[in-house]
């Protein structure tokens, strides 16, 4: 057994002190054979570009980096992720982030296919689920994301669609016959509100064509609080409400509001949480309201280096085969093969 004190590290590589890993001969940090049979990662992102930057190219293999750094910062298990980020991590996340609006030159051109592969490798990770973020006319991160992955099996696209797309259904057609098997929305990003009218279209067209939606929910401590209003949870509540039949995956499991989101979760069918940054015993939590069928690990790569979400649901499922195995894999395997159907 682990002994549960043992959450704050100064680094990533430090992860080394918990039994799940070790480090490989190049000295890096690889997770332990045996201790699971597969993972599925089922929140990542590739390099995205926006307005003046061109496109960044996904097949070109390049040093990694992390929004957060796997060296020089300090994070602590017990908390969600975005919470150890400090000032100066934060800001040049921010920036990294604008930059990408205007150059290929940023953190973004790092975050490619060869990359994430590498360090899915490392952590036994059979497959991830990518997911574009797209602004009409500004963007084709989904065309681009579908033309990069094409006949790659471990990485599988999601699409996003913006509520002021006009023609929406045209799009999730084009998208399903290419590979797509969910939609992506992150109100955040995309400045919506979920109870938008616009955004209504898309949950019907989910419905629809049989079709997954991920939510980012949760206001996250990166975030400047303007942001707070298109992340209200009232919002999401209603939404779910409002289409039984289309199923919502929670991404971040609505991060401090993770009891309210488990709540949901037990009271609707159609809803599942992802994990992504949820420390440990709030992990418990959420198994304890709303049990293990309908939760999914993610990591939210590159934002954060994958060992440590993995290492705080191995913390989390520690004498829980069953919780383990369906959170790592077999949840999330279950609803891709309906949705590839």
């Amino acid at each position: 057994m682990v002994k549960y004190i043992l959450m704050k590290f100064e680094n990533v590589q430090d992860l080394v002190k918990l039994p799940y890993f070790k480090v490989n001969s190049e000295s890096k940090l690889v997770l332990r054979k045996g201790l699971v049979k597969k993972i599925i990662d089922f929140h990542t992102h590739l390099g995205w570009y926006y307005l003046l930057a061109d496109p960044v190219d996904l097949t070109k293999r390049s040093k990694t980096n992390h929004y957060f750094p796997e060296k020089g910062a300090a994070f602590n298990l017990k908390r969600y992720s975005a919470l150890d980020f400090s000032l100066y991590t934060k800001r040049n996340c921010r920036n990294q982030i604008i930059k990408s609006a205007y150059t290929s030159n940023s953190f973004s051109s790092t975050h490619t296919i060869p990359n994430i592969l590498e360090e899915m490798d490392r952590m036994n990770v059979s497959q991830a689920v990518v997911h574009p973020i797209d602004y009409p006319a500004v963007t084709t991160n989904t065309t681009h994301l579908l033309n990069s992955l094409k006949n790659n099996k471990r990485l599988i696209s999601f699409m996003s669609i913006h509520p002021l797309q006009r023609n929406k259904e045209e799009l999730v057609l084009r998208f399903k016959k290419r590979g797509a098997l969910g939609i992506k929305l992150h109100p955040t990003f995309q400045l919506f509100k979920p109870t938008n009218r616009f955004a209504l279209e898309i949950y019907e067209l989910a419905d629809k064509h049989n079709l997954p939606i991920l939510f980012h929910t949760g206001f996250s401590p990166l975030m400047p609080k303007f942001f707070r209003r298109f992340v209200a949870f009232d919002e999401f509540e209603k939404v779910v409400k409002d289409f039984p039949k289309t199923t919502f995956i929670l991404g971040h499991s609505a991060i401090s509001e993770f009891e309210r989101a488990a709540r949901l979760g037990k009271k609707h069918d159609n809803v599942y949480l992802e994990l992504s940054g949820q420390p440990p015993g709030d992990i418990k939590k959420i198994i304890k309201i709303m049990g293990n069928d309908k939760l999914f690990f993610g990591t939210d790569w590159p934002f954060y280096p994958i060992a440590i979400s993995l290492a705080k649901v191995l913390l989390a499922t520690e004498g829980n085969e069953i919780s383990r195995k369906k959170i790592l894999f077999k949840n999330a395997e279950r609803l891709l093969n309906q949705s590839n159907l």
